[in-house]
């Protein structure tokens, strides 16, 4: 009998027969050989808004945290998966198995739930998907590290439009009542007001408490923050000028490697 190994073309007509046998969708890609014939892909989560997310999307992912995106900085790195994606199943007994699937729907679907496909543009506006979707709140991921330009301009797009219709809908309440604005107003429309610069009765961004790392630099010395005039770092105890840096520097990770209160060694 010939070794169907030796005959690429009819090993993948029988394991394509066998996928269909099984019922398996077409994005699966089933454990054959090591590799699967499918070279694994990096896929990078990224923030590039004010809110931050903590927020499990069981079965697969029971713990995820999205950092929200520091004022100075134009994006975040937050998280990472892969192409293919190893996505948990339970079978009839409850008992856990794995599947390989597309790592690119796989992201979609963890940044918003209803998302039936990989286009991160996509948006559902029934309620019970109001605030899951963080695609439409700052989140992308990408393939790409750093990301395009133009993934995180067409970010942007779709944060500001979320965040125009929600100070839209909260105006419109204001106006109404201001009571029922207060009531109505969330995370999202907080930091939509805040985006803006705007101010209403439920929110006053001219009362927004600056950050405590606001105006500070890092110690050319230690790396922490420091105030801009300090003539002392509060952390490496060392002064800050330039041309004694790299001395000072190894002053101060011999020091930390000793501990507080250790005698140097003599020489």
């Amino acid at each position: 009998m010939e070794n169907i190994i030796s005959r690429p073309d009819i090993a993948a007509q029988r394991e394509a027969a066998q996928n269909t046998a099984f019922g398996l969708a077409s994005s699966h890609i089933v454990e054959r050989a090591a590799g699967f014939g499918v070279q694994p892909v990096s896929i990078f989560i990224y923030n590039i808004g004010p809110l931050e997310f903590n927020e499990p999307r069981y079965p697969n992912h029971p713990h995820i945290l999205i950092r929200r995106c520091p004022q100075d900085k134009e994006w975040v790195l937050t998280g990472s998966l892969q192409h293919p994606f190893e996505e948990k199943r339970f079978d009839g007994n409850g008992n856990p198995f794995t599947i390989y699937t597309d790592g690119y729907l796989e992201a979609s679907r963890t940044l918003n739930p209803m998302n039936p496909g990989s286009d991160q543009s996509w948006g559902c506006d029934d309620p019970i998907n109001v605030g899951s979707n963080w695609s439409a709140l700052g989140v992308f991921w990408s393939t790409h590290y750093p990301p395009l330009d133009q993934e995180v301009r067409a970010c942007r797009e779709r944060m500001e439009k979320s965040f125009k219709e929600e100070l839209e809908v909260l105006v419109s309440e204001e106006a109404k009542s201001p009571e029922a604005a207060k009531v109505r107003a969330n995370d999202i429309s907080h930091a939509a007001a805040n985006y803006y610069g705007q101010s209403f009765s439920w929110h006053r961004s001219d009362l927004t408490r600056k950050s405590a790392d606001a105006g500070k630099v890092p110690c050319a010395v230690c790396g922490e923050l420091v105030q801009k005039t300090a003539k002392l770092c509060v952390h490496c105890t060392c002064p800050d000028p330039a041309e004694e840096v790299s001395a000072r520097r190894e002053v101060w990770l011999e020091r930390k490697l000793r501990g507080p209160n250790k005698p140097r060694e003599a020489d």
